[in-house]
C-alpha cells in the first residue's frame, strides 16, 4: 500500500492553492480533474467475480495474476474483518500514541509528527483541509488479531511461505502485509506503483474508492519513470502521457480488489472511507514485472526507506521456496519459468556484493537451507540447473487455460548436486551499501543484434593502429607481451554466461577459431568452462598449448595467504595445470579504512610467486588507473603484462592506453560493445552505444554488423578485445573481423563519439570510511 516517494513541487493539476480548504471544496476540485476526463471502462482491464469461492491458487496460476480482479462478495475468500468497525475503533485498538503517515491532498506532501490520536481528533472535528492516512501498518498491533488477509494472498505470499520462522520471531521481516487506510472525502493519491512492484489486496469496509488503472507495459513504465523524475512533474497529468491507457474502477463497500504486480494506479476517495489491505509477493508468475519496478526505483533514486524492506532477501528466500516445492513435482507455467529465469539473473547479480551485512546473512541462510548447498554459489548453481531442466524437459505439455504450457517432471536431488564454484567469501564480498544495483562489471556485452549481412569484399590488412602494444611488434592475430608471451588479440568473454550456456559458448568459439578465453572466479561458471575445455581437448579440437586462458583474483582474496588458494581453486575448476594470464580483478579489497588493506604490494608479491611456481605464465591487473600502475613500479619484480579495462567509443581512455604503452603494459578492452544488456543494472541512463547514430552509420557504410565494427575499431587501436555472446552465429560473426579493416574516415568517426561516459562507474566501491571515498580516489581521474 506504500506509494513510491519522490520530490514534488507544491502545484496540483486543478490549480489548487495549498492551504485550508474544506473537504467538499477539495472533492469538487479533484472532481474537475478526474470527472472532466474520459477513461476506459473498468471492464476493459478488470475481471469481476461474484464471490471468493473460485479465487484459488489454481485460478491464480491459470490467469497468471495479470489483470486486476474485483471480488463482489467476500464469501469464500477467507477474508476476515470486524463486522462493525470505524476510525474511532481503530484508534482505540491500536493506541492513540501510535504514529501514522498523513498526506495533505492538495500538494501530495506528507505531514510529520502525527499520532493516531491526532488523526482521531481530526476525523471527528470540522475539517479545513483534506488529509489522508496512507500507511498505518498494523501487523504488530492488537488490530492484527482481528483482520486476516484473503486465503489466496496467504497461500501465495513469499513473506508468509518463504520467510524463515526464526527471523519472523525476531520481527526481522517485511512488515507490509496489513495496512489500514483512513481517507476523508476528496482525498486523492496520485499515480504510483507499489514499492518493489508488489501486488496489493484491498477491501473497502466503509465508504467507496475510485481507482484509475494503467497496465504495466514497458512503454508505460518508461513513461512513468520519466514522469516521476521530471522536475515539472506536476504540470503533467500522467494519463495524458499514455493516451487511452487509463481505466476507471469504482469500488464499493464490501468489495475486494486485487491489483497485480507493477500496475500504475491512482486512487480518489469520493466519501469518507475505511479500508484494510496489504502488499504481498505473489511468486514467480509476475516476478519479471516486480524486478522491472525494482530497477526503476534504483534509477529514480527512491530513498531506501521508501522501498520494499528486505526486497533482495525476500527474492532469495523465494528462490529457496521454489526449490523446496519442486521436490514435490510442482509444475511451472510458462510465465513462472520466465519469472524464475529473471529471478536467477537478479540473484546472480546481487550475490556479487554491494549488500548490507544483514542481507548477506539472509542469503547465506537461504542457501544453506537447501540440501547439498554449502554456499550461495552452490545454491544458485542448483537453481540454474532446475531452470535448465524446466526448459529442456520432454515431459508431456499440459494445456493451460491461461495460454501458457505447463511442464511437469520429477525433481531429483542428485541431478542438481553441484560442486562449489566460488567460496562464499568470494561471492558475498564486503562492499559498501551505496551501490544502486550491483552488477556485471566485466565482459557482459551482447553481440550483434542483427544477423550478419552478406560477406563484403575484403580489403588489405590494416596498418598497426598505434594503440597499446606492449612491445614494438604486433604479430597477426596476437600481441607479444612484455614477457615474450603471445596473447591472441580476440577473446571470448564469459561473464554472465549462465549454467548450460557457457559450455556451449566456449565450445562453439574454439571450434570457429577463438584461442583466447577470458574467465574470473567471481563469474561463478569456471567449472562449466573447464568442462568445455576438457571436451575440446578430448576431441582433439585443440591442445592445451593452443589456448590462452585468463582468470582473475577476486577482491576478498588479496591477502598473501589467500592468493595461491584462489588460483588453485580456479585451476581445479577449469581442470588446468596453469593459467596463461592471472589478473588482479580490482584494486579493491572491501576492507574499510584510510589505506587499502591488504595493500596491492602484498598482493602483487604473492602474484609474482605464482609465476615462480609455474601456476601462471603471465600476471596483470584489471580496472587499474595509470597512477596505480605507476605506483607499482616501486616494488614490482615482474611488471604487469596486461591491464584489462572498460574501452569502447563512448569511453576511449586514450591517455590510459598511451601511458600503459609507455610502461610496456598491454591494454585489453572489456565491454567493447558498451554493455548493452547492463545499462539498467549499472544505472546508466545515457545513449546506448550499439544504437548510437554514428555507430549505426559506420556499420552501414562498412557493410558490417554493429558489433563487428566496434570490435574492429578496438583491434585497430592496438588493444585486445573481449566480446561476449552465447549465440553461435554471433560468436562466429564477432570472430570475422581479422581480414578486413575500417576505412580511416570511419575509424576517425568512431574515435570522435561524444560525450565520454563510463558504463561501469565504480560507485559501488565508495565508502565514507575509505579507502575510496570518491570516484576520483578510485580512478585517480584518468581521462
Amino acid at each position: 500500500m506504500e506509494r513510491s516517494k519522490r520530490k514534488r513541487s507544491r502545484v496540483d493539476y486543478a490549480g489548487l492553492e495549498s492551504g485550508d480548504l474544506a473537504g467538499e471544496e477539495m472533492e469538487s476540485k479533484w472532481g474537475s480533474v478526474l470527472e472532466g476526463r474520459s477513461f476506459s471502462p473498468a471492464s476493459s482491464v478488470v475481471q469481476f467475480v461474484e464471490n471468493g469461492h473460485g479465487v484459488s491458487i489454481e485460478w491464480a496460476r491459470r490467469t497468471g495474476l495479470r489483470r486486476p480482479t474485483v471480488i463482489k462478495d467476500c464469501a469464500g475468500l477467507g477474508l476476515e474483518v470486524p463486522k462493525r468497525i470505524d476510525v474511532k475503533d481503530v484508534v482505540r485498538i491500536v493506541g492513540e500514541s501510535h504514529p501514522v503517515a498523513v498526506m495533505r491532498v492538495a500538494d501530495q506532501s506528507e505531514l510529520s509528527g502525527w499520532s493516531l490520536g491526532d488523526w482521531g481528533d481530526y476525523w471527528g472535528s470540522p475539517r479545513r483541509e483534506a488529509l489522508n492516512v496512507i500507511s498505518l501498518e498494523f501487523s504488530r498491533t492488537p488490530l492484527a488479531q482481528k483482520v486476516r488477509s484473503p486465503d489466496l494472498v496467504r497461500r501465495l505470499d513469499w513473506i508468509d511461505n518463504a520467510w524463515p520462522h526464526e527471523l519472523r520471531a525476531k520481527s526481522e521481516y517485511p512488515q507490509t502485509q496489513y495496512y489500514c487506510l483512513m481517507s476523508t472525502a476528496g482525498s486523492y493519491t496520485d499515480f504510483h506503483v507499489d514499492f518493489g512492484g508488489t501486488a496489493v489486496w484491498y477491501h473497502v469496509v466503509r465508504g467507496a474508492k475510485t481507482f484509475f488503472l494503467v497496465a504495466p507495459t514497458k512503454e508505460r513504465l518508461d513513461a512513468y519513470e520519466r514522469w516521476i523524475c521530471d522536475s515539472d512533474q506536476d504540470k503533467h497529468f500522467f494519463p495524458d502521457l499514455v493516451p487511452d491507457a487509463t481505466a476507471r474502477l469504482d469500488l464499493r463497500a464490501g468489495q475486494t480488489l486485487i491489483i497485480p504486480s507493477a500496475w500504475i494506479h491512482a486512487v480518489h476517495t469520493p466519501v469518507d472511507s475505511l479500508v484494510f489491505g496489504g502488499n504481498f509477493l505473489p511468486g514467480l508468475a509476475t516476478l519479471r514485472d516486480q524486478l522491472a519496478v525494482h530497477g526503476l526505483e534504483q534509477r529514480a533514486r527512491i530513498q531506501q526507506q521508501f522501498r520494499f524492506p528486505f526486497f533482495t532477501s525476500a527474492m532469495f528466500f523465494g528462490l529457496a521456496l521454489t526449490l523446496e516445492r519442486d521436490r514435490d513435482a510442482d509444475p511451472l507455467t510458462a510465465s513462472e519459468r520466465d519469472g524464475l529465469a529473471a529471478l536467477l539473473d537478479a540473484c546472480d547479480t546481487w550475490a556479487l556484493g554491494g549488500l548490507s551485512e544483514k542481507a548477506r546473512a539472509h542469503i547465506r541462510l537461504a542457501a544453506t537451507s537447501q540440501p547439498d548447498c554449502e554456499t550461495p554459489a552452490d545454491f544458485l548453481s542448483k537453481a540454474r540447473r532446475l531452470l535448465l531442466l524446466r526448459s529442456n524437459s520432454k515431459s508431456k505439455s499440459l494445456s493451460s487455460p491461461g495460454g501458457g504450457a505447463r511442464l511437469k517432471f520429477k525433481f531429483q536431488d542428485k541431478t542438481l548436486a553441484t560442486t562449489t564454484t566460488a567460496s562464499s567469501e568470494a561471492v558475498l564480498l564486503r562492499t559498501t551499501p551505496k551501490l544502486k544495483i550491483p552488477a556485471a562489471w566485466l565482459e557482459d556485452d551482447t553481440a550483434a543484434t542483427q544477423d550478419p549481412p552478406p560477406v563484403a569484399t575484403t580489403q588489405d590488412p590494416p596498418p598497426d593502429g598505434g594503440g597499446g602494444v606492449a612491445v614494438a611488434e604486433m604479430e597477426r592475430g596476437v600481441v607479444v607481451l612484455n614477457n615474450g608471451e603471445k596473447m591472441p588479440l580476440l577473446g571470448l568473454g564469459t561473464w554472465k554466461s549462465s549454467d548450460g550456456s557457457v559450455k556451449a559458448a566456449v565450445t562453439s568459439a574454439v571450434e570457429c577459431g577463438y584461442r583466447h578465453i577470458d574467465c574470473a572466479a567471481i563469474y561463478g561458471n569456471e567449472i562449466e568452462v573447464g568442462e568445455a575445455l576438457s571436451g575440446l581437448f578430448a576431441a582433439g579440437t585443440v591442445s592445451r598449448s593452443d589456448l590462452w586462458v585468463t582468470s582473475k583474483l577476486w577482491n576478498s582474496m588479496h591477502a598473501s595467504a589467500d592468493v595461491e588458494k584462489a588460483v588453485d581453486k580456479t585451476l581445479a575448476d577449469l581442470g588446468l595445470d596453469y593459467l596463461d594470464l592471472y589478473l588482479v580483478h580490482w584494486p579493491v579489497t572491501g576492507v574499510k579504512g584510510e589505506r587499502l588493506s591488504p595493500p596491492i604490494e602484498e598482493t602483487w608479491k604473492a602474484m609474482e610467486t605464482l609465476v615462480d611456481k609455474g601456476k601462471c605464465k603471465s600476471i596483470g591487473v584489471s580496472n587499474f588507473s595509470l597512477k596505480k600502475i605507476v605506483a607499482m613500479k616501486e616494488y614490482w619484480r615482474i611488471p604487469p603484462a596486461v591491464n584489462q579495462v572498460e574501452l569502447h567509443p563512448l569511453w576511449r581512455q586514450d591517455g590510459l592506453i598511451q601511458g600503459c604503452k609507455d610502461l610496456g603494459v598491454h591494454v585489453t578492452a572489456y565491454s567493447p560493445l558498451g554493455s548493452p544488456d547492463s545499462a539498467d543494472m549499472f544505472g546508466h541512463s545515457g545513449r546506448s552505444l550499439m544504437k548510437h547514430p554514428v555507430v549505426l552509420d559506420v556499420a552501414e557504410k562498412a557493410s558490417k554488423t554493429v558489433a563487428q565494427v566496434l570490435i574492429k575499431w578496438a583491434l585497430d587501436r592496438g588493444t585486445s578485445v573481449l566480446p561476449k555472446s552465447s549465440n553461435p552465429d554471433r560468436i562466429r560473426a564477432n570472430f570475422d573481423v581479422q581480414d578486413w579493416c575500417l576505412d580511416p574516415d570511419l575509424f576517425a568517426k568512431l574515435s570522435a563519439v561524444e560525450p565520454q561516459s563510463r558504463m561501469l562507474h565504480g560507485e559501488f566501491w565508495l565508502n565514507p570510511s575509505g579507502p575510496y571515498k570518491t570516484l576520483a580516489d578510485l580512478w585517480d581521474d584518468d581521462d
